[in-house]
């Protein structure tokens, strides 16, 4: 029946197809258009090998093309982009416990009622900019 349905299907009229037996068909068309014709229609073929063996074909697979790596990056430390002081972070956990004997400890947190709009976006720019307010909170509780 399946055979006879694909025989008789208009949109593989152009392969030729002939039945040979019950259930052998012929195509006057290439093997390889056959089988893509028959696929793209919806049915699932299979090819002959020369010795009559059934012909299995792996799809080829797509893989992702690994990036290149520069042979000077490799085993080194990344490097911030622009100015930058190692140490400016050595004394920030301390003043963190400050206001520990602050009767109200989030008056120093409150959000300004003019926002200041930010120059850059650059995350050296903005930890500098978090370490001189750090810095300014600190010295005027003094």
């Amino acid at each position: 029946m399946l055979l006879k349905e694909i025989l008789h299907a208009r949109s593989l009229s152009t392969l030729g197809l002939t039945l040979l037996a019950p259930t052998v068909l012929a195509s006057s068309a290439p093997i390889a258009e056959t089988l893509a014709t028959l696929r793209n229609a919806g049915y699932a073929p299979v090819g002959e090998n020369p010795d009559g063996t059934v012909a299995v074909e792996r799809p080829t697979r797509q893989r992702a093309v690994p990036l290149p790596v520069p042979s000077d990056a490799i085993g080194t430390t990344p490097s911030l982009s622009g100015p930058h002081d190692p140490g400016a972070l050595d004394d920030v956990p301390a003043h963190l416990f400050d206001d520990a004997d602050d009767p109200d400890p989030l008056s120093t947190y409150l959000i300004p009622t003019q926002p200041v709009p930010p120059t850059t976006s650059e995350p050296a720019d903005l930890a500098r900019r978090l370490l001189t307010n750090a810095a300014a909170r600190h010295s005027s509780r003094r």
